[in-house]
């Protein structure tokens, strides 16, 4: 029992020592297109919540994205200057403009029941998959 142990604990090191290279090429394109001007600092594996493993990726720029393991992107956060407004859905977009005119996005998860957004004044807002408003959370 100890070596299975040992050996997993050693594969989480080799996992998360992963480097851009190794990232699923959809992961690797989504952050060539959407951050360009960033280059990468770490990217780490790790579980997931449903026991499945994930790439939680860090950019120079503050920029924090995770990824699955197919290498479709699952949460943006971007504190300093707020989640790229192409990668947030029109309807949300236009939801947060009108509802909270002076707040930025700063995160931005795919949930199973839409998207979960926070914005600058840490209101999170819950959102269906085609991005009408469902709730206000604490």
């Amino acid at each position: 029992m100890k070596i299975r142990t040992l050996l997993y604990a050693a594969l989480l090191l080799v996992l998360t020592a992963c480097n851009r290279q190794e990232l699923p090429p959809t992961a690797s394109q989504f952050i060539k297109e959407h951050f360009p001007d960033a280059s990468l600092v770490m990217v780490e594996m790790e579980e997931d919540d449903d026991n499945g493993m994930e790439y939680n990726v860090w950019l120079n720029d503050g920029t924090k994205l995770d990824f699955n393991m197919t290498g479709e992107w699952m949460q943006v956060s971007r504190k300093k200057t707020g989640v790229p407004a192409e990668l947030v859905p029109e309807a949300i977009r236009q939801y947060v403009a009108t509802n909270y005119p002076e707040k930025a996005i700063f995160k931005l998860k795919k949930r199973p029941y839409g998207y979960k957004i926070s914005l600058s004044d840490d209101s999170d807002l819950r959102f269906n998959p085609q991005g009408l408003f469902l709730e206000e959370v604490d």
